[in-house]
């Protein structure tokens, strides 16, 4: 890499913090040799044709604008110089903005200062000199500090200066990548939540299978296998009543583990769509519970939701009647699915005990606060929301938004929503 004198990178520096006016000099004025009525000869000055003046003039503009658009660009740069020790010789506008020091602030300093406490304590600062030095040059990406203490993900690379042939010093351009590492983080992260969340209804669907094929087929085996005995044993009614017992039992186990194959896998979301998969478990878990509730729809288009919609909308209602069940000890619950000009809304709405919903008095209740984050998630993680809406004594009020975004629909279907 060739060397780079510090006279020269200086100068982007300089660039960026003023854009001086240059004026193109101005030609010498044409003359002519005149004759006076005396015969002596006298110089007569020719004026410059107008349109050779407007050129320069519209060149020294040009020159101008050129000058400002440079001044704009280097200005989003940090543009810094230090010596061969590591302190700050010049410091441009948009180190300023970058790191908040003004010039006057740091000019002489070392510039470990903008590194942070752990960078330092690493010599990563001497680090960089010294590969600048050895290579020509040193890239990194890292976080810095700024004045102030907040923290700043730059972006720069370093590179030895020279005052003709000897090492004087090093200077370094960079940039701020803190809104698109904040970017790319946040998009980093929604991926791996909505593959959470895929793995999760898989794992949910496995665990459902398994538990119908097998636990509910060996407790439908047992049922009969007790019905079996009651009719070996007609004659002793102490034994045909603790059979009897017996056979409540198992059915209640059994309806249970019907009840959770269904929670964990309802067959009637991919079969019917949301509506009815959510009329029938809000019907299901109230007829379950023993708890009263009513679900209602305002739904004026035949067409279904995409798939993940659905199941997410699906599951933060389960979870709501499932935080009713556990912490509102309510007496009746609706539930309301309503698609507006723009989003999805689903409410759940209780008449129970309630809660402070501010950070600091919110329910520690086992399970509730993690319960409240997953739907959150599952909200967010589809570019919707989630709000919370309680006081103590006077219920809860859950409300998820989520884009209106339908599955495509085939000639058919388009054909039949419109019969």
């Amino acid at each position: 890499m060739p060397k780079v004198e510090r006279s020269t990178f200086s100068k982007l520096s300089q660039g960026a913090r003023s854009t001086p006016s240059v004026r193109t000099a101005m030609p010498p004025a044409e003359t002519s040799m005149k004759k006076n009525k005396k015969g002596t000869q006298k110089h007569d000055t020719l004026k410059r044709p107008g349109r050779r003046t407007s050129g320069r003039r519209k060149d020294e503009r040009d020159n101008d604008a050129f000058r400002q658009l440079m001044a704009d660009i280097l200005a989003a740069y940090a543009i810094i110089t230090t010596n061969a020790e590591g302190k700050v010789e010049t410091w441009n506008k948009g180190a300023e903005t970058l790191f908040r020091y003004k010039e006057s602030e740091i000019v002489g300093k070392p510039v470990d200062i903008i590194f942070t406490a752990e960078d330092r304590e690493a010599h990563e600062a001497e680090k960089e000199r010294t590969e600048s030095f050895e290579t020509g040059e040193a890239t990194e990406e890292r976080w810095h500090i700024r004045k102030g203490g907040s923290r700043v993900f730059v972006s720069g690379v370093m590179v030895p200066l020279y005052d003709h042939g000897r090492h004087v010093g090093f200077g370094k351009i960079a940039s701020d990548l803190t809104s698109r590492l904040e970017t790319e983080t946040a998009l980093r992260d929604r991926q791996i939540l909505h593959r959470l969340v895929a793995t999760q209804e898989e794992e949910r669907q496995r665990i459902s299978r398994d538990l119908h094929d097998h636990l509910g087929q060996q407790l439908t085996a047992l049922r009969l296998k007790i019905e079996g005995l009651k009719a070996n044993y007609g004659a002793e009614p102490a034994m045909i009543k603790a059979l009897h017992e017996t056979q409540l039992q198992a059915k209640k186990i059994d309806d249970d583990v019907s009840f959770l194959t269904w929670e964990l896998r309802p067959t009637a979301l991919d079969n019917l769509g949301l509506k009815n998969a959510l009329g029938n478990f809000v019907a299901e878990w109230s007829k379950n519970y023993g708890i009263g509730a009513e679900f209602h729809s305002v739904i004026g288009r035949r067409r279904r939701l995409l798939p993940e919609i659905e199941i997410n909308l699906y599951r933060i209602a389960q979870e709501a009647l499932n935080n009713v069940l556990k912490h509102a000890k309510a007496s009746k619950v609706d539930v309301l699915l309503e698609y507006g000009k723009d989003d999805v809304v689903l409410v759940i709405e209780d008449d129970g005990r309630g809660f402070n919903t501010n950070v600091k008095s919110a329910p520690k209740r086992s399970g509730q606060g993690l319960g409240i984050i997953g739907m959150r998630e599952r909200a967010a993680l589809l570019g919707g929301s989630l709000e919370i809406e309680s006081t103590k004594g006077s219920g809860t009020t859950v409300i998820a938004r989520m884009p209106l975004r339908f599955v495509e629909s085939t000639p058919d279907q388009k054909k039949k929503s419109t019969d």
